[in-house]
């Protein structure tokens, strides 16, 4: 190949923006407990519990932050009313971005016409498909109807018919690689599913799968009954060598 060529080539491939992958959101049990990463299956290796406490953990090593956009959470509540919805407000008491284990206090909203939404907070009953779809969103399949039955009936006991789809922004300005963000709620019903959601202009989408999504029990233990728990298993240990010797 003429050398002149060659170096054409390489000049425009430089000059050409390289896109990069996102992250994938895990929700977890909730900042400093156990499964505040994700990775603790309730049923066939798949959803991790959560209550009225979560966090949206960003598991990418190499992604830019998320700003300016902001950082969806997207519940979806089983069983629910479209003219009498379950959530009529912002169900976020509080939230905040935990960078390099520095929290700091961030804003929610009840609703957004962020990514092309409409500014609802209800977006409607998903009855088929899946949620991202149903809202529009680029991400991936997984998080689908079928899906979000099929394990709500498994672990908590509930036949949905359909699931209310609900959408809070979280305004993360500097939501990067290994950060949380903390979300404490209150009247989320039980069963509802959480998942997360962004779309920066500099990276792909970023979404979570259905292996990560979070499915409300209200049986996720507190980090002070983990610690308990764990100052007692600790007593036992020291009692039974006691007796043994």
């Amino acid at each position: 190949m003429n050398w002149a060529i060659a170096g054409l080539l390489l000049a425009l491939a430089a000059a050409i923006p390289q896109a990069r992958a996102g992250a994938t959101l895990h929700i977890g049990s909730g900042y400093g407990t156990a499964c505040a990463t994700g990775g603790c299956p309730l049923f066939n290796n798949e959803v991790n519990p959560v209550a009225q406490g979560l966090d949206i953990y960003q598991t990418s090593n190499g992604a830019a932050t998320i700003a300016p956009d902001p950082v969806l959470l997207i519940l979806g509540v089983p069983n629910d009313s479209a003219s009498a919805n379950a959530l009529t407000a912002d169900p976020v008491t509080s939230s905040s971005l935990i960078d390099n284990g520095v929290s700091s206090v961030i804003s929610s909203t009840f609703g957004t016409t962020a990514y092309g939404l409409n500014g609802m907070g209800f977006q409607g009953l998903m009855k088929s498909g899946d949620v991202y779809g149903m809202l529009n969103l680029t991400a991936n399949n997984s998080n689908s109807f079928v899906n979000w039955s099929q394990w709500d009936l498994s672990v908590n006991g509930i036949a949905a018919s359909n699931f209310g789809i609900y959408v809070i922004a979280l305004d993360a300005p500097s939501f990067g690689p290994k950060d949380f963000i903390q979300v404490n709620t209150s009247g989320v019903p039980f069963g509802a599913f959480a998942v997360a959601y962004a779309d920066p202009p500099q990276d792909t989408y970023y979404s979570t799968p259905f292996t990560e999504a979070g499915l409300n029990t209200n049986t996720v233990p507190e980090p002070g009954t983990i610690a308990l728990l764990g100052v007692g298993l600790a007593g036992l240990g020291c009692a039974r060598r006691r007796k043994l010797r």
